[in-house]
């Protein structure tokens, strides 16, 4: 597990002595899982797996040709690929380089990828949306509140935004414009550890767009709501960095 300075927020999806702002990322031998949910029967090929030495370390979202987006504390030094077009993040799908990354001032990340993928990017939402709104939740974090092993498979988690006074963290409240309290559901499920930077999506007129990036929790993960990043609250500074950004 990593731990953010200061700013650290799946799908997706956070007891002991609990850390507040703990960032849900893990070190590349942890293949873990969503807490709760289930194995995902549906493809979800925007969803990616950024990988290092062959390892999934984090999620990330397919948003242009050749622009992934996930967390900020996912990011470190070269050498990362992603792997895109495949609910097995050891195989299948397309693999494609990351040649570098252009951080957020929250927990947002761009990665700007050495080919044009030929995987269909998921479109932004307009906005994340208010409280009450129902999302869905991808990745491959942690299947149980402390950690622990997982499954190579993408799993999915619907929740849905709620008040952010529930991740008051001792951190403090999250950003109510620019990040996303995210439920979790039954006080059980949610964003664990392996799932950083995946993505949060609800449905817009029936298609799928892209709300959020998997960001922090506490470190008992799915005691509490998990906060993301609001990629929409954000789209001024994507558009300054992608240049080709579909059009909604």
């Amino acid at each position: 597990m990593r731990t953010l300075v200061r700013l650290a927020a799946v799908v997706a999806v956070a007891g002991a002595s609990a850390i507040p702002t703990a960032a849900f990322a893990s070190p590349v031998e942890e293949q873990t899982r969503i807490v709760g949910g289930k194995v995902t029967t549906e493809q979800w090929p925007f969803t990616g797996s950024i990988q290092s030495g062959g390892r999934h370390s984090c999620g990330a979202a397919l948003i242009s040709p050749t622009w992934i987006v996930t967390a900020k504390h996912c990011v470190s030094g070269s050498g990362a690929s992603v792997r895109l077009a495949s609910n097995d993040h050891s195989g299948g799908g397309e693999m494609v380089q990351v040649t570098r990354w252009v951080k957020g001032t929250l927990d947002i990340a761009l990665g700007q990828l050495r080919t044009a993928a030929k995987t269909t990017p998921i479109p932004i939402a307009a906005e994340h949306g208010p409280i009450g709104t129902k999302s869905r939740l991808l990745g491959w974090g942690a299947t149980t509140a402390s950690g622990g092993g997982g499954s190579r498979q993408l799993k999915e988690l619907d929740t849905s935004i709620v008040d952010p006074s529930r991740c008051n963290y001792s951190g403090g409240n999250p950003d109510r414009q620019r990040e996303i309290c995210t439920d979790n559901p039954g006080g059980n499920q949610g964003a664990c550890f392996g799932d950083s930077g995946g993505p949060q999506i609800k449905q817009v007129d029936g298609r799928w767009e892209l709300i959020g990036v998997t960001s922090r929790g506490e470190s008992v993960c799915a005691r509490k709501p998990s906060v993301y990043v609001s990629v929409p609250a954000h789209l001024d500074w994507v558009k300054q960095n992608v240049t080709d950004l579909p059009r909604s």
